[in-house]
């Protein structure tokens, strides 16, 4: 949980374009690895992140299943695994 953590809070990149930049929001995130800019990402585009949970625990971070994450789920999933975080 601590590197999914970690991994959210320095931020995702697509094929490493965001190295380095500290302030990624999910929404920053989904901007960038939202390759048809429909404001979501699908599977595949989240396949994409070279870094953090969004490809492995893509069904979880999806919580209304519908088979894309918006930003108001990453963000869910990110406050969420900063809670346990702090609980433990």
């Amino acid at each position: 949980m601590l590197v999914i953590l970690i991994s959210l809070t320095i931020g995702l990149s697509a094929n490493n374009q965001c190295k380095g930049d500290r302030s990624r929001t999910p929404k920053k995130i989904i901007q960038k690895l939202d390759t048809n800019k429909d404001g979501k990402l699908s599977k595949e585009e989240a396949s994409k992140a070279t870094r953090g949970p969004l490809s492995s625990s893509f069904i979880s971070i999806d919580s209304n299943s519908d088979g894309y994450i918006d930003a108001s789920e990453l963000t869910a999933y990110h406050n969420s695994a900063s809670r346990q975080r702090k609980s433990k």
